[in-house]
């Protein structure tokens, strides 16, 4: 295991956390504008829109990325979106957005920044996290290399937010958890897992129903870490904390550009960063 596993296995949490809290946030917050903003889409799930959008907006979009984005959905229903989304004539074939699209997707942006200013505008841990995150996502290049992280380079190559340290913060974060992403496919791989496998697996752990029980069964019971009806095993149960140890250990060697004693000050600000706005 890498020396900072540990390290990132405290650290991942607040990541995930801090990310999620601006989605979610944003249908509290923003409701109105983001329905009407679904209805102009026109899309019934518009997450491919969501996820590629700061691709759109950078001309980097590609094939590639966006199954990365959906590496945990089923392939019938990213092929679903892919194509209502040209229907819709918000992309062409080649994921290029059209005018509307790229207007949805700035206007997404928009709302997007203004949540993030109010979810941590003022709060006094940002302006001391844009180093640390900024030195880690800049070291990604030389230490994740290989198409297993391509989704990572890409996403640390776009340009990043300048004109709020609040929106910026949060697109290093993203950085971050898509390194973690593709941390885990290198280990998943590694276990003979496919991503919807591994999606499941985890869904059985957190008994949560729902499209990740969508996924095929039948490998995980041969590999006896499902039964028959779905359930976890002990061998599951086992299974599942390896491969979330070893993605933090895949995942740990981002952090190796900071000098240790600035680590726990980093792992204090980010706990520190609230996920809600006060009604």
């Amino acid at each position: 295991m890498h020396p900072l596993s540990q390290f990132t296995t405290e650290v991942a949490p607040h990541v995930d956390r801090l990310v999620l809290a601006v989605h979610r946030q944003m249908r509290t917050f923003h409701g109105p504008a983001i329905e009407t903003w679904r209805s102009d889409s026109g899309l019934a799930r518009p997450g491919l829109l969501i996820n590629l959008r700061p691709f759109f907006l950078a001309g980097t979009q590609s094939r590639a990325i966006l199954d990365r984005l959906h590496r945990y959905a089923l392939p019938v229903t990213t092929e679903e979106s892919v194509a209502a989304a040209i229907d819709e004539g918000l992309l062409d074939g080649s994921l290029t957005p059209r005018h509307r699209g790229e207007e949805l997707a700035r206007r997404l942006t928009a709302l997007q920044s203004s949540l993030i200013e109010e979810l941590w505008g003022g709060q006094p841990a940002i302006p001391d996290l844009i180093q640390p995150l900024s030195t880690a996502v800049d070291g990604v290049a030389d230490r994740y290399q290989g198409s297993a992280f391509a989704l990572t380079r890409a996403f640390a190559d776009l340009p990043r937010p300048d004109d709020s340290d609040p929106y910026l913060i949060h697109h290093l974060l993203t950085a971050l958890r898509y390194l973690r992403a593709d941390s885990h496919t290198v280990v998943i791989d590694a276990a003979g897992l496919s991503a919807g496998e591994a999606a499941r697996l985890d869904a059985a752990w957190r008994k949560l129903e729902g499209t990740h029980h969508e996924h095929p069964l039948q490998g995980l019971v041969d590999h006896g870490f499902l039964d028959a009806e779905g359930d976890m095993t002990d061998d599951g149960r086992q299974a599942r904390q390896t491969i979330e140890d070893e993605t933090n250990s895949v995942a740990a060697a981002v952090w190796e550009s900071l000098p240790s004693e600035q680590l726990p000050k980093l792992l204090e600000d980010l706990s520190g960063l609230p996920d809600h706005i006060d009604a």
